[in-house]
């Protein structure tokens, strides 16, 4: 069952999608109103499934690479 979803949800994965789409961290940090683009960072970025995977599959790649 899901969860209703809250307005402070949608901060997150506002948050989230820019940068996964590579807008720069002091430029997100600014949008969400935060004067420390650590509190953006740490808070409010969250690793999306597709990043883990890439990177599962970066480090893969790599390591058959180093072999």
């Amino acid at each position: 069952k899901l969860r209703p979803t809250r307005l402070h949800d949608l901060r997150h994965l506002h948050a989230t999608e820019l940068l996964r789409l590579g807008e720069p961290l002091h430029v997100v940090s600014d949008r969400l109103g935060h004067r420390d683009p650590m509190v953006t960072a740490t808070i409010y970025a969250h690793v999306t499934d597709e990043q883990a995977e890439t990177a599962s599959n970066t480090f893969a790649n790599g390591t058959r690479t180093a072999l």
